[in-house]
């Protein structure tokens, strides 16, 4: 059995519900996935659901976007525990991120691009809204030809419709996460030079490194591989699947771990949790 540790649903910027993604795993074989969106762990409400009625686990997870230097990074927790106040710090984020959406959407219009708020919105439906449904709107309504070209031509970091986020560092990311019971890895440090933050991050309790991505080469996955080894982290793999298939992000299973070679934590939390998993 293998499984996909980065996967991405409706709740955040993924096209497919976890129904869908369930029926798309047991369908390829796999033994489960993770549920990774963006900044939101609203998804885990329909873990017990699923595992009832497919032959798979789902891991809880989540994908936290964060900025050091003017860079993104992004941080993968799993298996928190102190939901109370993971949940508060997300929160934050989320009206944060909804903030920056509503300035993103009014710097459009004064550039000329007559984006409505409304149909934004529509787009995120019950999902953690942000960046890729204002470019998702854009492409509905014929203002750019994909999303590479809104992001490119408006919303990228230097570009005229680009907005400044709530500043929220790898290093809290990583905090967080411990501090609230669960495991941090270092999403696809081949992605914006993320990896030249291990050593900080490694020193806020960092657990592993997403070695295996659908972005890395061969190489990367290979040098990557050798620095978790030196700093005694756990390697990961994931697809980061969000329901269409890009360079960067493949599709479900596409990358992934097999079960004997799963992080230790997630092993320890497979042995206790399919203990309670009822099955149909």
């Amino acid at each position: 059995m293998k499984y996909d540790l980065h996967v991405h649903s409706t709740y955040s910027d993924g096209i497919k519900t976890l129904i869908q993604l369930a029926e798309e795993a047991v369908e390829i074989g796999l033994g489960g996935f993770a549920i990774t969106d963006h900044d939101t762990i609203d998804g885990w409400q329909e873990i017990e659901k699923i595992e009832k009625n497919y032959p798979l686990v789902v891991i809880p997870g989540v994908e936290l976007s964060t900025e050091m230097n003017g860079r993104d990074v992004h941080v993968l927790g799993y298996c928190m525990k102190d939901l109370e106040t993971f949940s508060a710090k997300l929160k934050e984020l989320a009206d944060s991120r909804s903030r920056r959406v509503v300035k993103i959407v009014e710097k459009l219009n004064e550039l000329g691009v007559p984006v409505e708020l409304d149909d934004v919105r529509k787009i995120a439906g019950e999902g953690t809204i942000g960046r890729p449904h204002v470019a998702a709107a854009m492409v509905f309504h014929g203002f750019v030809k994909d999303k590479q070209s809104a992001f490119e031509r408006y919303l990228n970091r230097g570009k005229p419709a680009y907005v400044e986020r709530m500043r929220f560092t790898p290093m809290e990311a990583v905090e967080l996460i411990k501090k609230c019971g669960g495991y941090a890895v270092l999403a696809h440090p081949g992605l914006d030079h993320a990896i030249d933050f291990v050593n900080d991050l490694c020193k806020c309790g960092l657990d592993g490194l997403e070695v295996h991505h659908s972005s890395h080469t061969v190489y990367n996955s290979r040098k990557f591989s050798e620095i978790a080894k030196e700093k005694k982290l756990v390697e990961t793999s994931g697809s980061d699947y969000h329901g269409h298939s890009e360079w960067s992000h493949g599709r479900i299973g596409s990358v992934a771990v097999k079960e004997g070679n799963l992080p230790y934590f997630l092993t320890e939390y497979l042995e206790e949790h399919l203990k309670n998993v009822e099955r149909v």
